[in-house]
C-alpha cells in the first residue's frame, strides 16, 4: 500500500492512551497494538482542503480523531480516500458523549455532488459503501447536528462483494445491477441499500 499523508500525523502517547483507558471501556487503539490512530489536520474545513487519509487497499483500517462544533468557525471536517483497488469500506463515526449526534455525507470529489448522508439521530453512525475501481476518490463530510463534538472516525476497508472485478457495470454482475446496486458514474455504490435519505 502506498503512504498516506496522516502516517506522519502525531499519534497519541503510550501515557496519555493508558490514562484515557483508566477512565472509559470504550477501545482505544495503542499504537504497535492494534490499527493505527489519526489525528485530524486543521484547516480541512472544505472539499478543497480535505485531509488525505491515504490510498486504501482490502486490508486497510485505522482511525481518525477530531472535533467539530455545532456552530462556529469548525464546523465540518473533510477527508478524502482513494482506493488502491476495488474494496467495500465500512465506516463507524462515535461522538465522545452518548447524546452527540454526528452525521457523515459522501461527496463526489470530482462534481462536488453528495451521494449520500448517513443521519440517523443517535450515536454511534455507521454505513457501508463500496469503491468499485481503482482510482476511485470519495470525501467524507463529518458534521455535528446538534452540540461540539470530540469523535473518532473508524474506517475499515474489505474486499469488493463483487470481487476485484468491482461493481455494477464493471462486467462483474452487468445487467443483474438494479436499484441500490447501481453504481454512480462516481464509481461509488451501495450493495446493502443506499442510507436514507436516498439522495
Amino acid at each position: 500500500m502506498r503512504p498516506n499523508r496522516l502516517s506522519s500525523a502525531p499519534r497519541l502517547s503510550l501515557a496519555t492512551l493508558l490514562a484515557a483507558l483508566a477512565g472509559c471501556s470504550g477501545y482505544v487503539a495503542v499504537p504497535g497494538y492494534g490499527p493505527p490512530v489519526y489525528g485530524e489536520f486543521e484547516p480541512n474545513d472544505s472539499p478543497a482542503s480535505a485531509d488525505f487519509l491515504g490510498y486504501l487497499d482490502s486490508t486497510s483500517h485505522f482511525f481518525v480523531e477530531g472535533h467539530v462544533q455545532s456552530i462556529g468557525y469548525d464546523t465540518c471536517d473533510y477527508f478524502l480516500l482513494e482506493a488502491d483497488e476495488p474494496i467495500g469500506i465500512q465506516f463507524y463515526l462515535s461522538g465522545a458523549d452518548p447524546f452527540d449526534d454526528l452525521d457523515l455525507s459522501l461527496i463526489d470529489p470530482h462534481s462536488g455532488q453528495v451521494i449520500a448522508i448517513y443521519d440517523a439521530p443517535w450515536n454511534p453512525e455507521d454505513g457501508y459503501f463500496t469503491l468499485d475501481w481503482p482510482g476511485t476518490q470519495v470525501i467524507l463530510l463529518v458534521e455535528s447536528w446538534v452540540f461540539d463534538a470530540d469523535y473518532s472516525l473508524e474506517i475499515l476497508a474489505g474486499p469488493h462483494p463483487y470481487g476485484s472485478g468491482g461493481g455494477p457495470g464493471s462486467g462483474f454482475i452487468g445487467e443483474q445491477a438494479t436499484g441500490a446496486l447501481q453504481a454512480h458514474r462516481s464509481g461509488i455504490s451501495f450493495p446493502t441499500g443506499a442510507p436514507t435519505p436516498d439522495l
